[in-house]
Parts: structure tokens; C-alpha cells; sequence
């Protein structure tokens, strides 16, 4: 693709298109707060806005160009490997980082909670956990699809700008729902330093991908 091209397709995906498909993927992680400040079931809240957003992606590339729908294929797929990479490297960081310690916190305790809330309690502890997981899977992906849409082309440290919003979010839901007091020093350590390697990962991926695609 020449400079031209690259110029025009960039031009006709505008900046609300970008801004706008970014906070659709955005739903997982809206779906939980919902789940939890509201009680509600978290199965039923993903489901009905993955529909609604499905309907919404569907209704935006529709009416956009050819080079305009390309251009947001390409952002998501970005996305969804930088995010793959930046979850395993999250996951994996953090469970060095409390196995070297020495430290009794579970990094992982929140998974069997998100498949509960997915598919209730009476599954086997294997299932709930599988599902959990997914979940947090999910999330860590569509976290970095959604950074793509906005600057997949940036610099590698805005990455981490932005795991460190996702990560002020967490840190204001999460000592409340797990009852983390007792453990509050180790969580936090725990989960700022894994959404810095995550940021990282995910904005170092994207920009090496974006680069390589513009070749």
C-alpha cells in the first residue's frame, strides 16, 4: 500500500468511527461492572450487549468505505494478537512475581468468581474456572482491540498509559468485591506492575504491527 492510499484509507475511517468502535469494545468490562454493582446476572449482561454492539459494528461498516472497513479489520486484528500476547504475559508476570515473593495471594482468585457470575454455581469447579478464565481472556483482548482502534500507531508507552487507566478501574471495583484487605500491599503491587507489562506488550505489538502492515 503507498503513502497515498494509506492517507486516504486513514482518512475515510475518521477519528469518531475510531473513537466510537474503541468504546463498543469495550463491553466485557462494562458488562462486569454492571454484574456487580447491579447483582445481575453477567451471561445475561454480555450476551445483550454483544448483540447490541454486533448490531452497532454492523450499522458503522456499513455505511463506511471499502478502504474504511479495511482499515478497522485491520485495527481488530491488531488488536486481538497484541491483546493475546499482552494477557499471557500479564498472567504469566503475575505469577512469578508471587511465586518469587514468597507472597499467599492468588493472582487468579477473581476467575472462578467472573464464571460464576457467567454461569452460576451449580457447575463443577473445573467448568466455573474454564469459564472464568475465558472471561478474563476476553477482556485482556478486547482491552487491546479497543487501544487499537485509537493508536495501534503510537508510540509503545501509550500502551501503558492506557493499562494504567484500566488498571485505576480495577483498583477502585475490585478490593470491594474480592475483599482484599488483608492482602491489600500484595494486590496492589501484583496488579499495577502486571498492567505495566501488560501495556507494554500490547503497545509494542501494535506498533510493530501497524508498521509491518503499512509495508
Amino acid at each position: 500500500m503507498n503513502v497515498s492510499t494509506r492517507r486516504q484509507s486513514s482518512a475515510e475511517f475518521t477519528i469518531w468511527k475510531a473513537f466510537l468502535m474503541a468504546i463498543l469494545s469495550l463491553f466485557s468490562g462494562a458488562s462486569l461492572i454492571a454484574a456487580i454493582l447491579f447483582k445481575a446476572n453477567l451471561g445475561v449482561v454480555l450476551l445483550a450487549l454483544a448483540g447490541l454492539i454486533t448490531v452497532l459494528v454492523f450499522v458503522i461498516l456499513k455505511v463506511s468505505t471499502n478502504q474504511a472497513r479495511k482499515v478497522a479489520r485491520k485495527r481488530a486484528t491488531i488488536g486481538v494478537i497484541a491483546g493475546g500476547l499482552g494477557t499471557l504475559a500479564y498472567d504469566v508476570f503475575r505469577l512469578l512475581l508471587v511465586k518469587g515473593s514468597g507472597w499467599t495471594f492468588n493472582p487468579f482468585k477473581a476467575f472462578p468468581l467472573f464464571g460464576k457470575l457467567l454461569i452460576g454455581d451449580g457447575y463443577s469447579p473445573g467448568a466455573i474456572m474454564a469459564a472464568g478464565t475465558a472471561y478474563h481472556v476476553l477482556n485482556g483482548v478486547l482491552f487491546a482491540v479497543a487501544y487499537s482502534f485509537i493508536a495501534a500507531e503510537r508510540p509503545w508507552y501509550w500502551g501503558v498509559a492506557w493499562a494504567l487507566v484500566l488498571e485505576s478501574a480495577m483498583f477502585t471495583l475490585y478490593p470491594g468485591w474480592l475483599d482484599l484487605t488483608a492482602v491489600m500491599k500484595e494486590f496492589t503491587v501484583v496488579s499495577l506492575s502486571g498492567h505495566v507489562v501488560y501495556g507494554s506488550v500490547v503497545g509494542v505489538a501494535c506498533q510493530r504491527l501497524a508498521a509491518r502492515q503499512e509495508r
